[in-house]
C-alpha cells in the first residue's frame, strides 16, 4: 500500500496536508515487482521515495483477498473509495467532493492467475495510474 500526499508549508501554522490518497494494491501484487523493482515501476518507486509505504500488513486475513482489504480500511474516517479503473477522476474527485481520504483498490493484478506476462502489465498499467496521480498531487 502506497500513500500519496500533497503538503504546503504555511509560516504561520506549519505544515498542512492537503491530499491524502490510499493506493491499495491487493488481490496477489507482490512487492517484489510492484515496490522493489524500479526498473518496472518508476513512478511508484518515485512516490515511495518521497511519501510512506507499508511494507508489510500483518494482516490476519491476508488469505482473503476482499477480507484483507477490509480490515485495511476498517475505521477510516469519512473516506472516499474508488476502484482504480476510476484514477484518472482523482483531480476532479479532489477538488469538487474535497473527501478527508480518498482510497484507491487496484484488484488488475488478478490476471496474475492467468500468465505472468498479463500480470506484468497490469503492473506497468498501475504504475502509469500512479505517476499521473502522484504528478497531479505535486503540482496541485
Amino acid at each position: 500500500m502506497l500513500a500519496a500526499t500533497s503538503v504546503r508549508l504555511d509560516q504561520t501554522r506549519g505544515l498542512k496536508t492537503r491530499h491524502l490518497i490510499f493506493i491499495v494494491n491487493g488481490n496477489g501484487v507482490r512487492k517484489k515487482e510492484y515496490y522493489e523493482d524500479a526498473a518496472l515501476t518508476p513512478n511508484i518507486h518515485r512516490m515511495a521515495s518521497e511519501g510512506f509505504v507499508f511494507t508489510e500488513d500483518h494482516c490476519d486475513s491476508v488469505a482473503s483477498h476482499t477480507a484483507a482489504f477490509a480490515e485495511l480500511v476498517q475505521g477510516l474516517p469519512d473516506h472516499l473509495y474508488l476502484n482504480c479503473s476510476s484514477s484518472h477522476l482523482v483531480p476532479a474527485i479532489m477538488h469538487e467532493r474535497m473527501p478527508r481520504i480518498l482510497v484507491l483498490h487496484e484488484t488488475g493484478h488478478d490476471v496474475g492467475h492467468e500468465s505472468y506476462e498479463k500480470y506484468l502489465e497490469a503492473v506497468r498499467a498501475t504504475d502509469r495510474k500512479v505517476g499521473r496521480i502522484f504528478d497531479w498531487v505535486k503540482n496541485d
